[in-house]
């Protein structure tokens, strides 16, 4: 079939690397082609000034110039180019996007930003001269080298987007805007193409956005600098997001060929389409290349899919679905995609699946639902998957297995090989481990997960599972889905360093931290199921070796070194300004970056050793753990949610802690001193310290030593630059030091 038009690609930037399928809708081709491909031939334009567009926080400010209003589609108003003298604005909403725009631009906001062209694709009812209430004719020629091709161009690079919300401009998708500005201020060295967008997309949790497209700051490869790379993001002022659909339900059937090599999957998906959506936009890897889409009545439906790219650049996994008009509200809607194709590719006794995220059609703004999965194969393979095992067959050529889920699950995954299983039992929950025939830790590994998951039942409270599947996979990191953990094989079984210790414990924690309770907002929410792992991973590393020094050294290992010892570089920001820091201080923990492993684990530690200063032991650290999973099973939960939690269970306000640790960058330094004195047959201690660069609230445990191996501990607190400690001691010490088991995140300097 036709390739998105590339004729009008910018210099420098691929075109769009493959067509579209050969089952996909021709109509809905054609629309696809009709939005994108330039429209101005021989439309004149009509002279304007003084005049403001906006939505939200996005102002656009028209001095003078020309707009150019593209003819409609479908007799739906969609399109307009200007070229002259503007500015464009957005004032974020919090300190967080202030933040973000602060290291792309140099400054907390956009403020009137000088801008020579810009493409409006706005579906607000009425065309762009109407949203200006500009009533001259049209008078001015048409510019051939204005950047209008570019700018379409650039929009066709989003793929599927700009269709999907043209056939929901009456539902979900109205008063879409995605503003594309040529704004000379990013144009710098080697990003001459640079290109701005500003956008109101309430099919976005986050309504209100701005992305940069072309520019070699965000990427530096062909295929990626020339997609669009979010900037900053905040919700509307009037959110008005709702997911596409409620209720879904997946029921996914697959029979793989006797090599492995082919696939033929039917998935039955039952919903509640949210009121006035015409289409549904599901993900699903090129690797299976759709047949046909059936709806409710065993109506054929139109769908658009692109091909498999041979380079591998699959920038747009969407498969689009035309539902042939907007169901009533309430309605169930039931709809059966068959796929063909390839699934699996071999890795020693095992296979690895080819796209972990999208190997079925599933719609990614939907994070709950309910599944189960069908799979036929080979007799001589074993298939693992989430959920509870309720059917099993085996006629000696094929087998077949049928999981069904016991809780919502945001996704699904399988696994094939030909194992070797041990089972071991914890707190009644049957462990089932999976290793390939060559794998010679079995028993270890059995006993080391039951080991994992009853310290797990004592710290949280016991999972409602049967049965506990382990698998190694082939895979180089580790997931983990309702009564599923798949290990990778170099750090799940074989591995005996206190590394894959960590891992292994990291990965069960999932169980808790990522299944039963799931982010919602990726990746600002990331933190929550990482970081959580991360510290019970530390937390069952302590009790497994009962080593505080031991346990000592893996939190710097792990945590410490990688946020102290970070290396210094110069980035450059969109303006080409070089900002010379560490690639810690780049990224707050709320940016969803790697510090979920480091970062985030110690602000857990951090809230753990305040909450022991304020009650006296950390019962009230394991409160706040335990409610918030309680009261967040099964659910989607957000950082505000935790931040709800810890609050009321330690009675206090904690806004300074949480907006220091979670939305600032920089590791206190900090320098102290200590003087011990006699005084009335005591010894008083005095400890000063002062921070350097930065005015944190702190609080850090001073630790005082004594003859044999008694120890005393108080709080040092710092409520800015200095902070203070006089305590009077029966005896003097031996010694006196700070933060011996790195309950605070400071970096001590002479």
């Amino acid at each position: 079939m036709t390739a998105l038009a590339g004729s009008h690609a910018l210099a420098g930037a691929p075109a769009w690397p493959v067509s579209f399928s050969d089952a996909s809708s021709q109509s809905l081709i054609a629309l696809h082609q009709s939005l994108l491909a330039p429209r101005l031939d021989k439309v004149p334009g009509i002279p304007v000034h003084d005049l403001v567009w906006d939505i939200d926080a996005i102002v656009i400010r028209i001095k003078t110039g020309v707009v150019f209003v593209e003819p409609p589609v479908d007799d739906a108003p969609f399109g307009a180019f200007f070229v002259g003298e503007a500015t464009a604005s957005f004032k974020p909403a919090a300190d967080e996007q202030r933040r973000r725009l602060e290291f792309w631009f140099g400054r907390p906001a956009l403020e009137d930003e000088p801008v020579t062209e810009a493409y409006f694709f706005t579906l607000r009812a009425h065309d762009f001269a109407s949203q200006l209430s500009i009533s001259d004719p049209p008078s001015v020629p048409p510019d051939p080298a204005s950047g209008y091709p570019e700018a379409k161009a650039a929009l066709a690079r989003r793929g599927l987007d700009v269709v999907e919300a043209f056939m929901n401009r009456s539902g979900r998708a109205k008063g879409t805007a995605f503003v594309i500005l040529n704004a000379p201020g990013i144009r710098v060295e080697h990003s001459k193409s640079a290109l701005l967008m500003l956008r109101y997309d309430p099919t976005q949790q986050d309504e209100i956005g701005i992305e940069a497209y072309g520019h070699t700051t965000l990427a530096q490869d062909a295929p990626h600098q020339f997609l669009f790379h979010p900037l900053a993001t905040q919700q509307a002022a009037v959110p008005r997001y709702r997911a596409p659909a409620g209720d879904v339900s997946y029921g996914i059937d697959l029979s793989l060929g006797e090599a492995m090599d082919s696939a033929v999957e039917t998935t039955t998906i039952t919903l509640h389409p949210a009121a006035g959506v015409r289409t549904l936009r599901f993900r699903l890897t090129p690797w299976l290349q759709v047949e046909s889409v059936r709806g409710d009545g065993d109506r054929e439906l139109p769908f658009v899919q692109w091909k498999r790219s041979s380079s591998g650049d699959d920038l747009d996994d969407s498969v689009l679905v035309d539902l042939g008009g907007s169901p009533p509200a309430g309605g169930v809607t039931t709809l059966r995609i068959k796929a063909t194709g390839s699934l699996f590719e071999p890795w020693g006794d095992g296979f690895w699946l080819v796209d972990e995220d999208a190997w079925y059609p599933t719609l990614p703004e939907v994070r709950l639902a309910d599944y189960s999965l069908h799979v036929e194969l080979p007799s001589s393979r074993v298939a693992v998957a989430p959920g509870r095992l309720v059917d099993s067959k085996d006629d000696g050529e094929k087998r077949s297995y049928t999981f069904k889920t016991t809780r919502p699950q945001s996704s699904s995954s399988i696994y094939i090989g030909k194992f070797q299983t041990k089972a071991a039992d914890a707190d009644g929950v049957k462990i089932e481990v999976y290793g390939d025939r060559q794998e010679k830790n079995l028993d270890f590994a059995a006993v080391e997960m039951q080991n994992i998951m009853k310290v797990y039942d004592r710290l949280f409270f016991p999972l409602k599972l049967d049965t506990l599947r382990v698998a190694g996979a082939p895979i180089d990191h580790g997931r983990g889905f309702d009564g599923l953990l798949l290990l990778s094989e170099d750090a799940g079984f074989s591995g005996d360093s206190s590394m894959a210790d960590l891992f292994r414990a990291h990965e069960a924690a999932h169980q808790w931290w990522g299944d039963l309770v799931q982010p919602d907002r990726w990746p600002r929410d990331r933190w929550l199921e990482e970081s959580f792992a991360q510290y019970a991973g530390m937390e069952y590393y302590r009790a497994r070796f009962e080593d505080v020094k031991k346990t000592r050294e893996a939190i710097f290992r792990e945590w410490i070194v990688p946020l102290q010892r970070s290396p210094k570089v110069g980035t450059q920001n969109l303006r080409g300004q070089v900002r010379n820091a560490t690639i810690v201080e780049h990224w707050a923990l709320l940016d969803g970056h790697q510090n979920v492993y480091t970062k985030g684990p110690m602000v857990l530690q951090m809230l753990r050793y305040m909450s022991s200063v304020q009650s006296g032991g950390d019962d009230k650290f394991w409160e706040i753990l335990r409610t918030f999973l309680k009261d967040y099973s099964g659910k989607l939960a957000r950082t505000e949610d935790f931040i709800g939690v810890s609050e009321r269970v330690l009675g206090t306000d904690l806004r300074w802690f949480w907006s220091q640790w979670l939305l600032r960058t920089e590791i206190p330094k900090i320098r102290w001193s200590k003087r011990v004195e006699p005084k009335d047959g005591k010894w008083l201690l005095t400890v000063e310290s002062e921070q350097i660069d930065t005015d944190f609230t702190l609080l850090v445990p001073v630790y005082v030593h004594f003859g044999g191996e008694k120890v005393a501990a108080r709080p040092l607190a710092m409520k800015g630059k200095a902070g203070k400690l006089q305590v009077l001691l029966p005896e003097e010490p031996s010694d006196v030091t700070i933060n011996d088991n790195w309950e605070a995140l400071v970096e001590v300097v002479p």
